[in-house]
């Protein structure tokens, strides 16, 4: 009898120690910091156009503009991102023969445009744009007194640019342009009938220059 109270004594003092059943545990908790699971989701990413050094002023030429006889510059001004104002001035000076003799239109034309860029910071990127055409020209016949007009249009441009090393201009593009002058004159060879006819003319755009 004494040896089964003993066991028995020692079976409750065993129960006593064993841990709780599994009815009655808690689940394990995750630590804090412990991320959430990700399972089935997926992460987005967002791309981002490339970006340099914010650029003010650009100072560029156009090589096609020798095609009608121009000889200027174009200058970019960055208003904010994505949004630049252009300015170009040239000198005009070329002759035709009309009838036999030889005319000359010469003067002085600018362009004042407004362009789009999908680039940051400068004229980066795939730019769209329009332009208003002005013009102050003298057209001195071979015979007769030198007549002065006006010429006005305007124009659209679409094209790409780039800043090579950040700072060197690259561009090239095309558009379109409608111009008429104030004074009506017989149909005039190319060039100078961009002068001194109206019409409808393509534009090539190339830019070669520098930004600041």
């Amino acid at each position: 009898m004494k040896i089964c109270r003993w066991a028995l004594g020692l079976a409750i003092f065993i129960a006593l120690l064993a841990p709780e059943s599994s009815t009655n545990a808690q689940p394990a908790r995750a630590p804090a910091n412990t991320p959430a699971p990700t399972e089935g989701k997926v992460e987005e990413s967002t791309f981002r156009e490339p970006r340099g050094e914010r650029r003010w002023l650009t100072l560029s030429y156009n090589p096609f503009t020798l095609q009608a006889s121009r000889y200027g510059a174009n200058a970019e001004l960055l208003l904010k991102s994505h949004h630049v104002a252009e300015l170009t001035l040239y000198w005009a000076n070329t002759l035709t023969n009309e009838d036999s003799f030889s005319n000359r239109f010469r003067g002085i034309g600018g362009e004042l445009g407004y362009r789009y860029y999908t680039g940051h910071d400068g004229p980066r990127g795939i730019y769209v744009g329009p332009s208003l055409l002005l013009g102050g020209f003298d057209a001195v016949p071979a015979n007769g007194a030198t007549t002065k007009f006006e010429n006005y249009g305007v124009a659209i441009d679409v094209g790409y640019q780039a800043l090579v090393g950040d700072r060197w201009v690259v561009g090239l593009g095309g558009g379109v342009q409608y111009n008429r002058p104030n004074k009506t004159f017989s149909q005039q060879e190319l060039p100078a009938s961009v002068y001194a006819n109206p019409g409808v003319r393509p534009r090539l755009l190339l830019a070669l220059g520098v930004a600041f």
